[in-house]
């Protein structure tokens, strides 16, 4: 079960809302964040891995019955993030999704994306600066799916955002909030929602 497979579960009630416990490393790093229902029972657990400049290099989730549900695998170089691996187990089969970030001095220039060894998608940049990037996406046969570009103001925040799929457009206070959205649903603070049903709405938002 959970306690044998886990070892002693000490739980502290830290929300109302949320049950959960977090077990720190000596760096002060989430090493360990367990997950319980109303009653105290074990829900669900992850655990971190980090390398030796503290940076996350293995999420590790577990179910109730303490198997593995999934892992997400951080390779580095330097400080950027030069692949990314997810590994979800099913009950009889594993699927694994991995990203490849290729970079040229400071900037992106091309992430591919596979699946189960399967090229799904490989979107190369022509640009990526303090300004914006803009890049070109092709599926996995070599054939092109669309162009994207993201604009950025002064404070570095995203005042267009167009891909084949949306075309956001955003206006900010003095603050740097969002005074007009298009294309996307406000979020809270800065950030907005990507979603087909708000591609053609307009929200205009006062503080």
């Amino acid at each position: 079960n959970a306690k044998s497979k886990f070892g002693e579960i000490v739980k502290d009630k830290i929300s109302d809302e949320n049950n959960y416990t977090v077990a720190f490393n000596v760096d002060g790093n989430a090493e360990t964040i367990s997950y319980f229902d109303n009653e105290g029972e074990l829900l669900s657990m992850s655990k971190n891995k980090y390398n030796s400049d503290g940076r996350l290099i293995e999420l590790s989730g577990y179910n109730q019955e303490g198997d593995l549900d999934y892992q997400h695998i951080y390779e580095y170089e330097g400080e950027r993030v030069i692949k990314y691996v997810s590994k979800y187990y099913w009950d009889d089969t594993t699927d694994i999704y991995e990203v490849t970030n290729e970079w040229n001095g400071e900037y992106l220039i091309s992430v591919k994306s596979t699946r189960n060894g399967e090229l799904q998608s490989v979107a190369k940049y022509s640009k990526w600066d303090k300004n914006g990037a803009e890049w070109i996406e092709y599926d996995g046969n070599g054939d092109e799916k669309g162009r994207s570009e993201i604009v950025y103001d002064d404070n570095g925040y995203i005042k267009k955002y167009n891909t084949q799929t949306s075309n956001v457009e955003i206006e900010r206070n003095d603050k740097s909030l969002p005074v007009y959205i298009k294309g996307a649903r406000p979020d809270s603070g800065t950030g907005f929602i990507l979603s087909e049903e708000y591609k053609d709405e307009i929200f205009y938002i006062e503080y």
